[in-house]
């Protein structure tokens, strides 16, 4: 009996990329509209980790809004508020 052997390559390439402007929402903490970022876009900018943004939001060093389906969305203005308070660089943020 003669054996046939199939070898399918598959190649997938995902591109991320932000939108040309960060969001604009209504930040109670700041009293003002502010550019917002989801966690993920927040963990690329600040080079944090998610881990640590949470417990950043969890103790009130950095002001966050809660979507419905519980994502986490970063102020980005109280976030490059907290850098400049530790003396890190924030060069480039459009807050």
């Amino acid at each position: 009996m003669k054996r046939i052997e199939v070898t399918i390559w598959t190649d997938e390439v995902w591109l991320i990329r932000r939108a040309s402007l960060p969001a604009l929402s209504w930040c109670p903490q700041c009293a003002e509209a502010v550019n917002i970022l989801s966690l993920d876009e927040a963990v690329v900018l600040s080079s944090i980790s998610a881990r640590t943004l949470f417990h950043w939001a969890e103790a009130g060093k950095v002001h966050y809004l809660e979507t419905i389906e519980g994502f986490l969305l970063v102020c980005l203005k109280s976030l490059s508020r907290h850098f400049i308070a530790d003396g890190r660089d924030v060069e480039g943020w459009e807050c």
